[in-house]
């Protein structure tokens, strides 16, 4: 019966080192599939551009990658809890025979490929029998094989970890990656071949779609859905992508609704939202890839508004830099105070232009040609703590000073400001600086 177990055990322990094998080379080829994708997807993008389709491909396969290293880590962890038993049985077998080892004494010990160190100082003690030797020794083998194993594999693993990082969050949504999508490809002839194959398949989708955008409710028509083709809903629901449903069955998009009617208006009739609703919606629009509502929004207020604005703004040399100086400088004095605000001094000043004591000009109103030698003469830095200027647009200084208030707005930042004066720095001759300053109060809360 003895010598029968054994065989037994031996044939198992054949089969496990086989199972082991091929767990490794399958493994293996899944990973050179999973990057051959990869790679094949990133020339398509570099050649093509984002299509819905490849954003939708590339969420699938970020999603198989995620769960090849989920099943990965899981036949890890197994490896090494088989380990664990391994060395606790050595454990115990050791402590029969009288003799004790710590943890670290035990790992030093595994460490070594010689199994004869465990029995080295036990192999006369007549406490210890050959049966226990030898399966110090069997399990001894057995952690080697593990370690080997864990070994080769760790490589594979950390390659296929660090591709799944390299895709941002691990997330099986369908509109990953989309809210980079703001580009409308036009059709073309071939695209009306591709939606009469397309729509083949999507004939397994009912004509009423119920839907569950992040918790709200919608109720369309397919139809609707892929009205404009080259959109994220049309290749979602173009019958080529798995969606799932929430518990009553309802296509469910992750994604927060407040604003999905908007985009279902459109789909059905063209209808562009209420002002109040146009940045929002514009997102939306940027999300799901909707080229036509993009192209209208982009002519309607307050985005027209916006582009001139940010036109004025491009002209001026180093505004974004200087928001931020701000914020850094008023944070900075509001904890060093302790206070709930800081105030800072800021100059802005669209032209460069000296003002004699007998010259009292509105601010603007004139420009000096002078050399630029000249024009040397006149430079300095006024003592305030940021400046902005010159420019060249018909915005003027109070334009500007609404922009910086807005921006710190945008950020969360109350912010007033008013004029305490001019500069009166004296630069050569008769003229002196004159440029406007403006106190700006920061309140934190």
């Amino acid at each position: 019966m003895a010598l029968l177990g054994e065989t037994e055990e031996t044939q198992t322990k054949a089969e496990l080192e086989q199972l082991m094998t091929d767990i490794k080379k399958f493994a293996n080829k899944v990973r050179s599939k999973l990057k051959g994708i990869d790679q094949s997807m990133e020339h398509e993008e570099a050649l093509n551009g984002s299509s819905a389709d490849l954003r939708i491909r590339k969420t699938q396969h970020s999603t198989l990658s995620r769960k090849f290293v989920e099943v990965m880590s899981a036949y890890n962890a197994t490896q090494s809890d088989y380990r664990e038993r391994c060395k606790g049985r050595i454990q115990r077998q050791l402590e029969i025979s009288g003799r004790n080892t710590t943890n670290e004494e035990l790992e030093s010990m595994l460490e070594s490929d010689n199994p004869a160190i465990f029995t080295s100082g036990i192999i006369m003690d007549s406490n210890i029998t050959q049966q226990a030797m030898n399966e110090i020794e069997t399990r001894h083998t057995e952690i080697i094989k593990l370690e080997n194993s864990i070994r080769e594999l760790h490589d594979m693993f950390m390659d296929m970890a660090m591709l799944v990082e390299s895709q941002g969050e691990m997330i099986d949504r369908i509109e990953y990656n989309v809210e980079h999508s703001v580009d409308y490809v036009e059709r073309a002839v071939s695209d009306t071949k591709k939606a009469v194959k397309y729509q083949s398949k999507a004939r397994r989708f009912p004509e009423v779609i119920s839907l569950n955008v992040g918790g709200t409710y919608f109720t369309t028509r397919l139809s609707t859905l892929r009205r404009y083709e080259d959109t994220m809903l049309a290749a979602m629901f173009s019958g080529r992508h798995h969606i799932p449903r929430d518990a009553e069955g309802r296509f469910f998009i992750d994604r927060d609704g407040a604003y999905f009617g908007d985009i279902l208006n459109f789909l059905r009739e063209g209808e562009l939202p209420q002002r109040d609703r146009v940045r929002a919606v514009h997102r939306e629009a940027q999300y799901y890839a909707i080229g036509p509502l993009l192209d209208s929004l982009e002519d309607t207020q307050p985005l027209t508004g916006e582009k001139v604005r940010q036109a004025f703004l491009d002209l001026l040399p180093y505004y974004k830099d200087n928001l931020e100086r701000i914020v850094e400088i008023a944070k900075l004095r509001a904890m060093q105070r302790k206070a709930r605000f800081a105030k800072l001094k800021i100059c802005v000043y669209k032209e460069e232009m000296p003002i004699t004591p007998y010259e009292r000009p509105l601010f603007n109103s004139l420009r000096f040609e002078r050399t630029e030698s000249e024009a040397k003469l006149f430079e300095h830095h006024c003592e305030v703590d940021v400046s902005f200027g010159p420019w060249e647009a018909v915005a003027d200084v109070y334009d500007l000073l609404h922009c910086i208030v807005s921006d710190l707005a945008e950020r969360g930042i109350t912010a007033d400001q008013q004029c305490i004066g001019v500069c009166d720095k004296h630069l050569i001759n008769h003229y002196y600086c004159k440029r406007p300053i403006y106190e700006f109060k920061i309140t934190w809360w």
